[in-house]
Order: C-alpha cells, then structure tokens, then sequence
C-alpha cells in the first residue's frame, strides 16, 4: 500500500462530543459514597489507569438501568458543532467513530436523539446480582491500563489506509492523539501536545473543527 487514501474521524465523547463529563456526574450521582473520589484522583494523577479504576468503582454503584439512562440523558448535551462534523463525514463518505472511555449506553442513546447512528467503542455496563459489573471489550490486553484502547483504533485504521483525524480533550485521549495523522485538542489534551510538540489544531466546538476539514481534499 503506497500511503493512506481515504480519511476516517475519531472523536472522544464526554467532554468533546458531548459538552458534560456524562460518565464522571453519572459516577458521581450513583457511588454509594464519595470514596469514588478517591479512585478518580488516582486515575487523574496517572497511579492507575481506567480499567482498573472501574474495576475498584464497581462496587460502590447501585444498578438501575433506567435510572442510569434517564440521569444521563438529562445531562448529555452535544456540542452544538456536532452536526456539522457528522455531516460533513456524511457526505464525504469518511468513516465517523465514537471511541470512549465511558459507556456506551448513554453513548448510544444521545446519538439517537440526536438522529445519529453511529459506530462507538466504549465500555458496557451489566448487572452483577445487586451491583453493577462494567465491561472493558475495547481494552489492548497487552496493556490493559485502558478500558478503550484508542491507540489501537488509531493504529488499524491507519494499516487499512486510512488517514486519522483524532479530536479529543482528555486523559484517555493521551495514548491516541500522537498517533493520528492530524489532532484537534482542547484542555488536557491540548496541554499534553503542546508539552511533548504534538502538532494539534486547538478547538473549542467541534464546528471549528468541520471549518477546517472541510477544506481538505477526499
């Protein structure tokens, strides 16, 4: 293969494609005590990664689907530049994926009231008797520090051909961004590229972002 040949674009969900940390307030409203607090500073401050911060997180959430579901949507709001992303991708025929670190369900469902359906790779709740139990599909089990490798997305699409657009703003996104063809940054994210010399356009609505990729060529 002589190089990449068609574009594909990446974007992290909470706090990029959505305006909120939905997974974090979710976490926040559920826990059964504040020593979730504790688990997220530890991740925050790199001493353990997303899948094992879910795995100690689990235990202190109540499980109620409907309950999860309907506190999420009341708190997810896309950023209003989303449309114009998707559809732009939409007519250029480039792949759009969602790749989080949070979970799917209220991923999938503000999509949908949204009118989008697209392809997402997050982690995925279940019920563990009066628990919840979260499921990391997306993890490298080389590493498995994260419970979404999105290194690993960025990397097979890249063997397909494809040149990479990541957009992110968060820890989870460290491991990916360098990795991409092009970055599109904002908050941690963009001080993590501008700390190691990562080229990234910063952003503040993912509108800034279809501008500028509007312009490149299919």
């Amino acid at each position: 293969m002589s190089g990449p040949r068609r574009h594909a674009v990446l974007v992290d969900f909470d706090g990029t494609a959505s305006l909120t940390d939905v997974g974090g307030e979710l976490l926040d409203h559920f826990a059964a005590d504040t020593s979730w607090h504790v688990i997220d500073n530890d991740y925050v401050n790199g001493r353990v990664g997303s899948r094992a911060a879910y795995r100690l997180a689990q235990g202190l959430l109540r499980h109620d689907p409907a309950q999860w579901l309907a506190f999420a949507l009341e708190r997810t709001r896309l950023d209003p530049g989303f449309a114009a992303l998707a559809g732009l991708c939409r007519r250029r025929q480039w792949p759009l994926e969602i790749l989080s670190d949070g979970l799917e369900f209220y991923i999938h469902a503000a999509l949908r009231r949204e009118g989008w359906v697209l392809p997402v790779r997050a982690n995925r709740t279940g019920a563990n008797g009066s628990g919840v139990a979260i499921h990391t599909p997306y993890m490298n089990p080389l590493c498995g520090r994260c419970g979404t490798c999105k290194a690993e997305r960025v990397r097979e699409l890249r063997e397909r051909g494809f040149q990479v657009t990541y957009v992110g703003d968060g820890y989870s996104d460290l491991c990916a961004a360098p990795r991409a063809h092009r970055v599109f940054a904002k908050g941690v994210l963009a001080e993590h590229c501008a700390e190691r010399g990562v080229e990234y356009h910063r952003f503040t609505t993912l509108a800034q972002v279809a501008d500028v990729l509007s312009g490149t060529a299919d």
